[in-house]
């Protein structure tokens, strides 16, 4: 009697785990990814480690961009898509 309860809860137990498991990624939320693009002069600068230019770069693009957190060569992300 004592095995036919262990080995029952461990049958619920595992089929719970994998119905949980499946369960979760099926409801999984699709994300949208940045697609890649050319890298300004100033990302340009920046990895090749030339961090005087960069900053220079990235202060010219920000005062002809004001308001813009990435300076030339950004692009606008693409707006969110709600449920």
């Amino acid at each position: 009697m004592p095995e036919a309860f262990v080995r029952n809860t461990l049958r619920f137990v595992l089929l719970a785990a994998t119905l949980l498991l499946t369960g979760e990624s099926l409801l999984a939320l699709s994300c949208n990814v940045v697609q890649p693009h050319s890298p300004s002069d100033a990302e340009k600068a920046f990895l090749a480690a030339d961090y005087a230019k960069a900053a220079s770069e990235y202060q010219t693009g920000l005062a002809t961009h004001p308001g813009s957190d990435s300076g030339p060569g950004s692009r606008p992300l693409a707006p969110a898509k709600g449920p």
